[in-house]
């Protein structure tokens, strides 16, 4: 600095202490991109991403690798048990993997989640599992390589679960909230309390602290008082009143005693830095003492919790800046590495990064091992769906198709089970993955079969297989008839269109990004087989036409839509919208839309036109409309079926809805 501007002794420059403790540095890195960190035993852990590794841990916090498997997709959480571990991979579900012997891993098994397989938790012989918008389920782990569904309830958004006691704990993502269920009766799950937080509610844990125990709920995004997420969502620089209104300002770890689950009482919170953008994930773990809150962009902080009432910050860390970074506006902040989860071992803190692979930390003092969560209930059956129930599947049923007198059920883990016209089982053909569609393609019938790609079989008794389309890689879930071919979902965010080749079967002619995320079955077709109308989370009804090779893509109305209570879907030359109570219809080319009026009808719900009529299909409430759209528009029925119907199809003339685990309903 210049003389004439300040002393140049370093004698005025006074020591501070960091507002965020001792700066952890690594004292070792695992380079393999990994989503999750997991404690398989002792002294060995399991890193995940798109490849499931194995790594033991030395004294002094060094690594070395010691076997590893793929998987279809990428991890996002794990949970282990007696060296089992079971690992979400959102639409593909969770695959359970045998590591009693870490230096040959097997992978045993590949689960039908409802919805995006999320957040997982394991306690005795349960296992937990949250599907981000689908509710979490309950499964019976005591037989590993096949675990068997037992429970299941809607819990909001949630993206992470904890079991203590009898109870399930889940961050209800966007309502800014945690959750308590009672578990002890599957046949009755009931919610206990909420408990809200000053930002957006994920990770959670519990610990006990002198006779009492206390929830730790990790939050991130904006702050309660932010009434409008949107409101600065194209601002290219940070302003004061953006900060004052809580902008990033949810980042942080609030606790709660819940020691009376039906009353719990806030005790106190601690806040990290502002965040503007960067992954939405948010973890907390805990040895008892301190809890470690893992903070995406933000990187990793350590907090004491001797006195709960009372946090602090002992330890923290950020990884490096991003090299040529796709930033997230405002674009005033470093973008940084996302560490996303986090696991003890030896002492030392081990950090899961998909830029930055695994970073072995040492905390100024050194961690416990995690708390095991623990679960004292019984085990018992939740009971069938009392409905006027056509087919209870041995899967969960995603979809049917009828040809002549057989009716071919896309059904999971159960395959492809095959039906009479009265709804009695014939045969069940086993797929090779997990079969999420069926449809017809003349006297054939199309399978997708999840990340084991697209089946075709003729539909002889056999169910032969004719050939096989691979997805590289990517999850196969849903499959629609197009002129000369078939759209196909791939994963969550891509639409691939195949044509018939009578040399090679089925060769892809164009591959379509869609923007925004395709949850479940969020396809449909247009007219005469023109295209499909995709119905992404965020921009809503989305017109895809396969052109020589290439796509356009026209999205209608380009406005945040629910794809659980709207959609749209073609008919007789027409592409009919549902959004927020109200019918919309458009012509070709889908520029423009008007209203079109329904007295007396709900229109809530993923719209299907079968037999001249709209379904519409509230897989969220269990909600079934049927409205007749010829010239006088009219309600004929409306029915909530009691449980989560995901499509509408017609067997014998008549209308059935498929529902999952609970099997096929007629309407």
């Amino acid at each position: 600095m210049s003389i004439l501007n300040g002393n140049t002794s370093g004698s005025i420059v006074y020591p501070i202490a960091h507002p965020f403790g001792n700066i952890m540095t690594p004292v070792s890195i695992i380079n393999q991109p990994s989503v999750t960190t997991a404690l398989l035993r002792d002294d060995i852990i399991i890193c995940g991403g798109t490849r499931i590794s194995l790594y033991r841990i030395s004294d002094d916090g060094g690594n070395e690798f010691i076997s590893s498997l793929d998987i279809c997709g990428k991890a996002r959480q794990i949970a282990v048990k007696d060296g089992f571990a079971y690992i979400t991979a959102r639409e593909n579900g969770i695959y359970v993997c045998d590591f009693t012997n870490p230096a040959e891993p097997r992978l045993l098994h590949n689960v039908d989640t409802i919805e995006l397989a999320t957040g997982i938790a394991v306690a005795g012989d349960i296992l937990a599992v949250v599907n981000r918008h689908m509710g979490c389920e309950i499964f019976d782990i005591s037989s590993p390589e096949r675990p068997s569904r037992i429970g299941h309830f809607m819990c909001g958004e949630a993206q992470s679960v904890c079991l203590y006691e009898k109870y399930a704990v889940v961050g209800d993502w966007m309502n800014k909230r945690a959750r308590i269920f009672d578990i002890s009766d599957m046949a009755s799950i009931t919610e206990l309390s909420q408990m809200y937080v000053d930002g957006f509610a994920d990770g959670v844990c519990t610990f006990e602290k002198n006779g009492r125990i206390y929830c730790a709920i990790a939050c991130g995004h904006h702050s309660a008082r932010l009434k409008n997420r949107r409101k600065y969502e194209n601002f290219p620089y940070l302003t004061a009143e953006m900060l004052a209104e809580g902008y990033g300002g949810g980042h942080g770890v609030e606790f709660y005693d819940v020691t009376n689950p039906k009353s719990p009482e806030w005790v106190s919170a601690i806040k990290a830095p502002p965040l503007f953008g960067g992954l939405d994930t948010w973890l907390t773990f805990t040895d008892g003492e301190r809890i470690v809150y893992t903070d995406s962009m933000n990187g990793v902080f350590v907090i004491s919790v001797e006195d709960v009432e009372n946090p602090k910050i002992t330890d923290s860390y950020k990884l490096p800046p991003i090299k040529n970074p796709c930033l997230t506006p405002p674009s005033v902040q470093i973008q940084t590495g996302a560490i996303t989860s986090a696991i003890s071992v030896k002492g030392f803190l081990c950090t899961a990064s998909e830029q930055n692979g695994v970073h072995i930390l040492k905390p100024e003092r050194p961690l416990g091992e995690f708390l095991p969560q623990s679960l004292g209930i019984d085990i018992a059956r939740k009971n069938n769906s009392d409905g006027k129930c056509f087919y209870k599947s041995e899967g969960q049923l995603h979809g049917f198709v009828q040809y002549g007198d057989r009716i071919f059920c896309a059904s999971g883990n159960a395959g492809i089970e095959v039906l009479d016209l009265s709804g009695k089982l014939i045969y069940t053909r086993k797929t090779d993955g997990i079969c999420r569609d069926v449809i017809l393609y003349g006297d054939t019938l199309i399978c997708a079969e999840s990340d084991k790609g697209i089946a075709v079989y003729n539909t002889d008794d056999a169910l032969t297989e004719k050939h096989r389309i691979p997805t590289e890689g990517a999850s196969a879930r849903q499959i629609l008839r197009t002129k000369g071919g078939i759209a196909v979902v791939l994963g969550l965010w891509n639409v691939a269109f195949y044509s018939e080749d009578e040399k090679n079967g089925f060769v892809l002619r164009a591959n379509q990004r869609i923007p925004g995320i395709l949850y479940h079955r969020h396809l449909a077709p247009l007219s005469d087989n023109d295209g499909v109308v995709a119905n992404p989370l965020a921009v809503g009804p989305t017109v895809l036409l396969e052109k020589c090779g290439s796509i356009d893509m026209s999205v209608v109305f380009d406005t945040q839509f629910c794809p659980f209570s709207d959609g749209g879907c073609g008919y007789n030359g027409r592409l009919y919208a549902i959004y927020q109570g109200k019918c919309f219809v458009s012509d070709a080319p889908y520029s423009d839309a008007r209203e079109l009026k329904i007295e007396g009808a709900e229109l809530d719900g993923q719209p299907f036109i079968v037999c001249g009529k709209m379904v519409l299909v509230n897989r969220y409430t269990g909600v079934v409309e049927v409205i007749d759209i010829t010239d006088s528009p009219a309600v004929i029925k409306k029915i909530n079926v009691g449980c989560h119907p995901e499509f509408c199809g017609v067997i014998d003339g008549k209308i059935f809805v498929a529902c999952g685990d609970d099997g096929i309903f007629e309407v």
